[in-house]
């Protein structure tokens, strides 16, 4: 993930967090039939946040609808 935020830290706050933080472990692999899938959607979100989160949005409306209406 892209840490966009982090160009406009000032220098001091990068240094003195930098240094204190551990090393994260890899993240486990997808298999293989997940990362064909995946990856199309993930940089679709990528390339428009703002419709993929009004998508989310409008999925989650109608489920939270379907639900209420059963």
């Amino acid at each position: 993930m892209t840490n966009r935020i982090a160009d406009y830290l000032p220098a001091w706050w990068k240094a003195e967090h930098a240094a204190g933080r551990p090393e994260r472990p890899p993240p486990p692999p997808a298999g293989p039939g997940a990362a064909s899938w995946l990856e199309p959607v993930v940089e679709i979100v990528k390339s428009h946040p703002g419709a993929a989160l009004a998508a989310a949005f409008c999925v989650g409306v109608t489920v939270a609808w379907w639900i209420k209406r059963r």
